[in-house]
């Protein structure tokens, strides 16, 4: 299963407010691994085993080493603050002047939950 959007955000921090991020992501992919088990009953179920977030650009304030950091992914149009968010193993990144056009993957942690 997979989740499209245009930008997300990386952050130091989880409670860290929208604009105090330090990277940029841009075409981002949010995709689910699962393994289709039985759990109750004759009835196969996906049971979700992992997923990771991959960005075809992205923006630096600075350079990042690799490490766990939280992120947003904006799923609303114009003001909307409704994101998918949760924390990542990130890959390192070089600050440039412009917009990276290099893909990115960022190994989901934790749970995502929906915010905003």
């Amino acid at each position: 299963m997979a989740l499209k959007g245009v930008v997300g955000a990386v952050y130091e921090n989880e409670s860290a407010p929208i604009y105090e991020n330090v990277a940029l992501l841009f075409d981002w992919t949010l995709s689910v691994e699962y393994k289709k088990e039985y759990t109750y009953g004759p009835e196969l179920h996906a049971i979700p085993i992992g997923w990771h977030v991959k960005a075809r650009a992205y923006w630096t304030v600075k350079n990042i080493s690799k490490g766990q950091f939280f992120f947003r992914l904006f799923i609303g149009k114009g003001n909307d603050k409704r994101c998918l968010a949760g924390q990542v193993e990130m890959p390192v990144l070089k600050k440039t002047k412009d917009i990276n056009e290099s893909e990115i993957l960022l190994e989901g942690i934790s749970q995502i939950k929906q915010e905003g």
